[in-house]
């Protein structure tokens, strides 16, 4: 059993990556401090650092695995889908990650994402950067974090890439330039 998530539901591609505490701090440093941090925009409740962290690591081994594509390197930017959205989220990165993974405009990286829904009325209320696609089938919000910056399982993260199908990528891709411009 999942000790942070909803176990009543199961990842298409599990994300299967073990986190990498070294990338981690790189990217956020202050998840090695004494503080406390929020789960979320609309968490309540704060969460010690340690906590933050044992949530990552989950997230990257239960979450779904799915297309991420680079779509800026001026300000490192990633979208990354997810199928049951049919859509991305933008997301930003520092710069740096760049030169240190030898990216470019279209370079392909792998999501790992889960899910969230909050309703009212019965109907979805989807989050403010959320833009879903024709083809959604359920949720109103997830969070992507990017393998390749918080892994070091590499050779597993290569396979699951190769793993996605064109019609992924070149869905992947679409949905970016519609939000991306």
């Amino acid at each position: 059993m999942s000790r942070y998530h909803d176990d009543s539901t199961r990842a298409d591609h599990p994300g299967g990556v073990e986190l990498s505490l070294e990338k981690l701090r790189i990217l956020e440093p202050q998840l090695f401090t004494d503080g406390t941090f929020k789960c979320s925009p609309t968490c309540d409740v704060d969460h010690p650092a340690a906590e933050m962290r044992e949530r990552i690591a989950e997230h990257l081994e239960v979450g779904d695995s799915r297309a991420a594509i680079v779509v800026s390197v001026a300000h490192l930017v990633v979208a990354a889908y997810s199928d049951d959205l049919d859509t991305v989220a933008l997301v930003r990165f520092p710069p740096a990650l760049v030169a240190k993974y030898g990216l470019s405009v279209g370079s392909r990286l792998l999501t790992v994402n889960t899910y969230g829904q909050v309703e009212a009325h019965g109907q979805l209320l989807y989050a403010a950067d959320i833009v879903p696609g024709p083809r959604r089938v359920r949720w109103s919000n997830f969070s992507p974090f990017i393998a390749d910056f918080l892994s070091d399982d590499t050779d597993w993260i290569e396979s699951r890439k190769r793993d996605i199908p064109p019609e992924e990528w070149d869905t992947a891709q679409a949905r970016a330039a519609e939000r991306f411009q």
